[in-house]
C-alpha cells in the first residue's frame, strides 16, 4: 500500500506536508492539469511539481485527463501516470476486467514500466 497526497497544490495539500506526512505519491489537481495546454500559468505549475516529485523520489500522478493533447502534454513534461474521464468514468476495480477484454479503453494508455506510455493503472 502506498500513501498518496491528493488535490496536490490546492487546499490543504501543502509543501509542508511533504515534509510531515509519509506520502511516496503526489497527486497533481486537476485544475492545473486541464489547463495545461492552453496556459502557461498552469503549465508551469505542473512542470515544476512533476521536477519537485522526482527530486523528492515521489510518483506522481495526474488527475482530470479529459484529451489526448494532455496526455501529450503530460508525457512532454515527464508525467506517465494519470487519471480521468479520458481513460474512465470512475468504476470500481472488478469491473475494470470487463472494460478492459472489450477493448473501451486505449491500451497504449494502459502499458506501464515504459517511460513512452502512459499508466493509467489510476484510473
Amino acid at each position: 500500500m502506498k500513501i498518496a497526497l491528493d488535490d496536490f497544490g490546492t487546499g490543504f495539500a501543502s509543501m509542508t506536508e511533504l515534509k510531515n506526512l509519509p506520502i511516496e505519491i503526489l497527486k497533481l489537481d486537476m485544475t492545473f492539469v486541464r489547463g495545461i495546454v492552453r496556459d502557461n500559468f498552469d503549465k508551469a505549475i505542473v512542470e515544476s511539481i512533476i521536477h519537485l516529485s522526482k527530486a523528492l523520489n515521489l510518483e506522481v500522478v495526474a488527475e482530470g485527463i479529459e484529451s489526448s493533447t494532455i496526455v501529450d502534454k503530460l508525457r512532454e513534461l515527464g508525467c506517465h501516470r494519470g487519471q480521468g474521464y479520458l481513460i474512465s468514468m470512475p468504476m470500481a476495480a472488478s469491473e475494470l476486467e470487463t472494460l478492459l477484454e472489450a477493448g473501451s479503453v486505449l491500451e497504449s494508455l494502459l502499458r506501464s514500466g515504459d517511460v513512452d506510455t502512459f499508466d493509467a493503472s489510476d484510473a
